[in-house]
């Protein structure tokens, strides 16, 4: 047989093993799409803030629909916009993912009632000057670590200690313009466990108190006591 024959052959083998892999694969990527299982869920196009009103982010066109495979579905996600209408955000939202009831600060809100309150949590109001609350730049959703400071037992000095390290601040209630005179930069309500609730109470009570802001993905310290005679 000769050479050019022999390599048109080879050639056509090949051709053939080739094609018959191609099949098999498409033939095997359409029995696995087939058998795939997704669910149109609704995610957002940009992050969304904490306390934000979505009614008119739907306006905007913020949100569109996304396929997910069903065994990656998050429990409670939304999956249709309409169950946005007329709901706010109770936790910041991420683009791209799975938005869900618990998420949100309103009737579809799986737990947690309408401030959103975490499992296990209270919540917990206060009423503070600015000067005392980081001159109100306190935002729903930050994180805040709270002190105290007290007279001392059986003496006249007075010492600061930290109260709770680390507490999620559920809403901010900044009083109207014409009660500024108050002094009062606004009602702050805290998630905090019955216990934080009961130290919460006390030094609003029986001391004064003042909050910090803690940077994002920063827990609080608990530090030692502060009094006078540490101040000499």
């Amino acid at each position: 047989m000769k050479k050019p024959v022999v390599a048109a052959l080879i050639f056509l083998v090949a051709a053939a093993a080739a094609g018959g892999v191609l099949l098999f694969m498409n033939g095997v990527r359409e029995r696995a799409e087939a058998g795939r299982v997704t669910v149109d869920v609704i995610v957002a196009t940009r992050d969304i803030p904490a306390g934000q009103e979505l009614s008119a982010l739907i306006d905007e066109g913020v949100f569109r629909t996304k396929s997910v495979d069903v065994e990656d579905l998050v429990p409670g996600a939304i999956t249709d916009v309409y169950q946005l209408q007329g709901q706010r955000t109770g936790y910041p939202i991420l683009a791209e993912e799975q938005i869900v009831a618990a998420r949100l600060a309103g009737p579809l809100q799986a737990g947690g009632g309408v401030l959103g309150i975490p499992d296990g949590l209270q919540a917990a109001s206060i009423t503070l000057e600015p000067q005392r609350v980081v001159a109100g730049a306190i935002q729903q959703g930050d994180h805040v670590e709270v002190f105290g400071t007290f007279s001392d037992r059986g003496a006249d000095t007075l010492s600061t200690r930290v109260v709770i390290d680390e507490a999620l601040v559920l809403a901010v209630a900044r009083p109207a313009a014409d009660d500024l005179s108050s002094g009062s930069t606004g009602t702050i309500t805290l998630a905090v466990t019955p216990e934080q609730a009961a130290l919460l109470i006390f030094a609003q009570e029986q001391g004064h108190v003042w909050l910090t802001l803690l940077p994002p993905n920063q827990a609080g310290v608990h530090v030692p006591p502060v009094a006078l005679g540490a101040m000499r």
